[in-house]
């Protein structure tokens, strides 16, 4: 089959969810014999005609257009900060003719949609063509479910897909006849444990120390992500606890330049405190792999949130997670069994559960449940093969 994958968010200059997923199913999708080219809208000062090639992934910049204004400047923390994300993506629906241009010259099969406010109108105008599949991993969407009429509006802005996927049972309507839930995966030939013993020179090569406890925070610096929450806490723990100087927090992801407000508040609040920090920018998600090992808990503190497939590949490479409850977290952790759950948004608590971990040191049945956990069920194959079901099945129906 001819796919093509239409999103904003790609993995060629960022890192996030949204973005390895779209690498990882690429790959398993290729694997599968399907045709793929992912088609990323950028604003004319980005666009370059060139044909790129990533991983063997195919990409092609479609030229936006101007943006109006940059709202980025808005972005920090709060309401005003979700709201000035929302509506920077959603301008990109002013170039959605050359959106819909570009991609009925490429002629698909079936177009698959990851992005869901920059590309809605595109994909509306393009369903009267191609049928259209939507994976919902963006939180506008439970923005706009919480809202008194939020159901009648979502009923609208979904009709016109043939399905709809979310990573999260949260992110997957019941407002539309298609809806399926299918959770993210986990790279396990490269997320995987090492050795007990093995650790401490593994944390000295990386971070120049053996003994300190580390926690690890792969995630975008953005308000979504709740890494000013994690700040305060780590701030917290700096003002009462005084073995604070034991901890190093580690960030990764740190370079979000769509943020630049928020970065600024978290940066603000980090120089305050006295607990060892370190932050290593964006990487690639391989390289990622030797950070959680040497890590002895993953901290997702997000406030809105699918299935993080930061918390599966820290289970993948056998490290304890704590999250916050929100989103499909709860799908993949039960507290105290496969993980640790927290109350989203909430400092305090949060650094006490960090303080906790660190003085019980003993997570080898959490460790030992979750390996267990991803290992059945969250292999990308494994995701893949679920997904290819379903655009199977819409692209029969639509012929």
């Amino acid at each position: 089959m001819k796919i093509a994958i239409l999103s904003t968010l790609m993995f060629d200059n960022s890192i996030g969810g949204v973005e390895n997923h779209i690498r990882f199913m690429c790959r398993e999708m290729i694997l599968q014999g399907h045709e793929i080219m992912l088609f990323k809208p950028v604003w004319s000062d980005k666009y370059n005609s060139e044909p790129r090639r990533i991983n063997g992934i195919p990409i092609t910049l479609i030229n936006a257009g101007n943006r109006i204004c940059n709202l980025n400047q808005w972005s920090g923390e709060g309401i005003v900060g979700l709201l000035a994300a929302f509506f920077e993506k959603s301008q990109y629906t002013l170039g959605n003719k050359k959106v819909v241009q570009t991609i009925s010259e490429w002629g698909p099969d079936l177009v698959w949609q990851h992005d869901f406010s920059s590309s809605w109108l595109a994909s509306r105008i393009l369903s009267r063509k191609f049928p259209v599949v939507l994976t919902n991993h963006t939180g506008e969407y439970l923005f706009i479910k919480k809202w008194i009429s939020g159901q009648i509006l979502l009923g609208f802005l979904l009709k016109h897909y043939h399905a709809v996927i979310g990573p999260s049972k949260e992110l997957t309507p019941n407002c539309i006849k298609y809806s399926y839930t299918i959770h993210n995966g986990v790279d396990l030939n490269f997320f995987k444990p090492i050795k007990p013993s093995l650790k401490p020179d593994l944390k000295e090569r990386l971070f120049g120390v053996k003994e300190k406890f580390i926690v690890f925070c792969p995630r975008r610096w953005a308000p979504t992500k709740g890494i000013i929450i994690l700040a305060r806490a780590i701030k917290w723990i700096s003002e009462n606890y005084s073995h604070a100087s034991d901890i190093l927090v580690v960030f990764a992801g740190s370079e979000d330049l769509q943020y630049p407000k928020y970065v600024d508040q978290i940066n603000n609040i980090i120089n305050q405190q006295n607990v060892p920090t370190l932050k290593l920018g964006n990487l690639d998600p391989y390289d990622l792999v030797p950070f959680y090992q040497a890590a002895d808990l993953v901290v997702i503190p997000s406030l809105m949130e699918a299935v993080s497939l930061a918390a599966l590949e820290s289970m993948g490479c056998g490290v304890p997670v704590l999250s916050s409850c929100v989103g499909g977290m709860p799908e993949i952790i039960e507290d105290e069994k496969t993980g640790y759950l927290v109350e989203p948004g909430q400092p305090i608590p949060l650094a006490k559960s960090i303080i906790k971990l660190y003085e019980s040191k003993n997570q080898e049945d959490v460790v030992e449940r979750s390996l267990k956990l991803v290992r059945s069920k969250y292999d990308w194959s494994v995701v893949a093969r679920n997904t290819e079901k379903i655009l199977n099945d819409v692209f029969e129906r639509s012929q």
